[in-house]
């Protein structure tokens, strides 16, 4: 059963007008409405709350009007609140699943922010200081209502970064307090990042960069001739699931997607379904191994392809993966575009894309390791990891599969980790063309027309054109300023989690860090450790000798510097690698 959305205007609003007490009363069980019975009646849903009843009108709840209970305290109840805090947040979908028609968009230079823009960005810079001084493991209702307040705010005011930034922050703290498998402390630290830092950047060096961009609609992109690349699986934190793919004019990447609310056992029907586009409908499988021919399309800035009626289009046969004109290009230049354009703020489809040839040398637990071939001689040893290790996908059976084929050549299309020195993901692999007599590569059915989607189709033993082994151990090692990077990584995800006061309660530890990285003449990873240590810890004391409370801007700021300067740390970690 899908549940309805809320809107995070409507759940603010019910969460403020609960009492305390019954505030408390839900974080002692905030989980207990997933233990109720929840029947649809048409397009509402009735919710049996123990010997009460709760209803929700309509599947999208944008007003606290659309819910009601029958208890005498409805609707500042603990049922009403237990059912609220259980949906997702309305337009929570990272994937636009419409295509419309093409419109006109005019661009309007940046004049700055008014009063109430810059008001909504302190309200924003304020709960998400408060939310990392408690941090998460301690946030009540109240830290969730705030940020609530001001993604809504922001969404209001036109900081469309700030109000995306915010939901993803509220969805997380959703999912820990459900205890929910899609919580991860690294993502939710990076996320609280996103929020504080576009917020203090609007409060302080606000630009259009900073602000964000609504998403644009469709516009004219003429005639395309386009050759599938690689289907992707698509399964979300917020409830979405479903393929996207890939296709190529041989210099940028374009999309078409069936993503639709569902789980991951969605995922193999959508990849066998039918996308349209034009007069023409097919599966996504066929899709990305065929090519295509668009008159008068349509598509988004970040590439996603439109189909209303006036575009017309026609398959024709692709070309191979393994012609693609980007597996001539050096490793690291490739890696510097990726780089190039996460500054720009240029992030079309496919452009974290990485195209290389590779030798399998064995395995490592679960990952892949292989050795880069590219023609710029880099040579370098990849760790390649499944990109997800949901059972209904291919990444984990076809990265143990490979991993007993050392020898096996191939080329392949992967995506950076970016947390990690030479990591991986691969999303589709095609036969190596340059190969020697003795050297062995992939031998794909004439059906794949020379490409497997790694998510989406299975290996089987006789694709490793050779016979498989018992899985072959490799060891791999890190670099030192990886060691750097995760040394500063561990303690910046411990403060988001713990707040403060795991920060205080780590400080011998931290203070052994923060030697360490001197040591390795890491003084800038060092002096911002060390900061943050400083800032986590009251400063004044009042009349009667007692700490004062804890400076949250302080400790903000203190946080995001050193989350900033852990992101370019990392970049010079992949680097480094290449």
């Amino acid at each position: 059963m899908k549940k309805p959305t809320i809107s995070p205007d409507a759940l603010a609003q019910i969460t403020e007008a609960v009492p305390g007490r019954i505030r408390k009363k839900f974080d002692a069980a905030p989980d207990a409405a997933n233990a109720w019975q929840w029947t649809e009646d048409g397009a509402d849903f009735v919710i049996a709350a123990d010997d009460q009843t709760v209803k929700l009108s309509g599947p999208s709840i944008a007003s606290p009007e659309q819910v009601s209970c029958t208890c005498l305290l409805s609707p500042r109840c603990l049922h009403v609140l237990s059912v609220v805090q259980t949906l997702a947040l309305d337009d929570a979908s990272p994937i636009e699943v419409a295509q419309p028609e093409p419109v006109e968009v005019a661009e309007t230079p940046f004049e700055g922010l008014d009063a109430a823009q810059i008001e909504a960005a302190e309200i924003a810079w304020k709960a998400a200081a408060n939310l990392l001084e408690r941090g998460i493991v301690h946030a009540t209702l109240t830290q969730h209502s705030d940020i609530l307040r001001a993604l809504h705010l922001a969404r209001l005011r036109g900081l469309w970064r700030l109000s995306a930034a915010g939901q993803r922050v509220a969805e997380s703290m959703r999912f820990f307090r459900e205890k929910s498998a899609a919580f991860d402390r690294g993502l939710f630290a990076d996320e609280l990042h996103e929020f504080l830092l576009v917020a203090h950047m609007l409060r302080t060096k606000p630009s259009l960069e900073w602000v964000g961009r609504a998403r644009r609609k469709y516009e004219d992109a003429g005639s395309l001739k386009l050759s599938g690349l690689l289907g992707e699986p698509v399964v979300t934190r917020t409830g979405y699931a479903g393929v996207v793919v890939y296709l190529t004019d041989g210099t940028q990447c374009w999309t078409l997607s069936d993503v639709m609310p569902g789980d991951a056992s969605r995922v193999s029907g959508a990849w066998k379904g039918g996308l349209s586009i034009g007069d023409i409908s097919m599966s996504p499988m066929q899709l990305s191994r065929s090519g295509l021919l668009v008159q008068g399309a349509t598509a988004s800035p970040e590439g996603r392809l439109g189909s209303g009626q006036k575009v017309k289009a026609v398959t024709t046969s692709g070309t191979p993966l393994a012609e693609h004109p980007k597996f001539k290009i050096a490793l690291k230049d490739q890696i510097q575009a990726i780089f190039e354009a996460k500054q720009a703020g240029t992030l079309r489809a496919g452009y974290d894309f990485l195209f290389i040839c590779a030798e399998v040398l064995g395995g490592s637990q679960d990952a892949l390791i292989v050795r880069s071939l590219n023609a710029d001689g880099n040579n370098a040893i990849l760790r390649a990891v499944p990109a997800n290790f949901v059972a209904a996908l291919k990444y984990a059976d076809n990265t143990r599969m490979l991993a007993r084929a050392p020898g096996l050549r191939f080329r392949a299309v992967v995506r950076l980790v970016d947390a990690k020195i030479d990591t991986i993901e691969i999303l589709a692999i095609a036969p190596e063309l340059d190969v020697e007599e003795g050297e062995v590569t992939l031998e794909l059915p004439p059906e794949f027309e020379g490409r497997l989607s790694f998510g989406l189709d299975a290996i089987k033993p006789e694709y490793a054109g050779a016979k498989l082994s018992a899985p072959h151990p490799v060891q791999f090692g890190a670099i030192d300023l990886e060691s750097a990077a995760q040394l500063l990584r561990r303690r910046v995800v411990a403060a988001a989690y713990g707040g403060h006061i795991a920060t205080q309660a780590a400080a011998q530890g931290i203070q052994r860090d923060v030697a360490r990285l001197s040591s390795w003449m890491m003084n800038g990873a060092s002096s911002e450790l060390s900061a943050l240590l400083s800032a986590s810890r009251p400063k004044e004391r009042t009349l009667t000798g007692e700490l004062a409370t804890l400076d949250e801007n302080a400790l903000a700021l203190a946080w995001c510097r050193t989350s900033t300067f852990l992101n370019l740390l990392r970049e010079e970690v992949v680097r480094a690698g290449y």
